[in-house]
């Protein structure tokens, strides 16, 4: 029987590093798209006209939730771009990275942090400018409650 404990314990040692990745991927590429969704609280203060209401993905596949923040990005930022609501140097034009199109059935792990990396990298700015130009609300609360 210990024998049996300690293998259920290697086991479990084993295992759970890779579902804690696992969720912190997730955790990342949920925090991009609900980003981007609320993004809709600011077009109005900035000027935009409102986006089309998004549906939360309900899911936990990356490539999806990363594909949502994404669309999100590049429908807020033709509009902020237009505008000149935010700096020209952020409207590089739509994001369109290449995985988008190739559509793997599966992705290793360093991959899907990859593209969750490289999107922050294009989403985030944007954001945060985005919440700088957008006027403060009276009551104190913040602009971008994702800060």
């Amino acid at each position: 029987m210990p024998i049996r404990q300690a293998l259920l314990v290697a086991l479990t040692l084993l295992v759970t590093p890779s579902l804690a990745a696992d969720t912190s991927l997730v955790v990342d590429a949920r925090r991009l798209t609900v980003m981007m969704s609320q993004a809709r609280d600011i077009e109005n203060a900035l000027g935009l006209k409102p986006s089309p209401e998004q549906d939360a993905a309900q899911t936990d596949d990356v490539p999806a939730l990363l594909g949502q923040a994404i669309d999100g990005y590049n429908g807020l930022a033709q509009q902020a771009c237009a505008v000149h609501a935010i700096d020209a140097a952020l409207c590089p034009g739509l994001y369109s990275p290449p995985w988008r199109t190739v559509k793997p059935a599966s992705a290793d792990e360093a991959t899907l942090r990859r593209w969750t990396d490289e999107t922050a990298a294009r989403l985030m700015p944007f954001w945060n400018a985005l919440c700088a130009e957008a006027p403060k609300p009276a009551d104190g609360a913040p602009v971008c409650p994702m800060e």
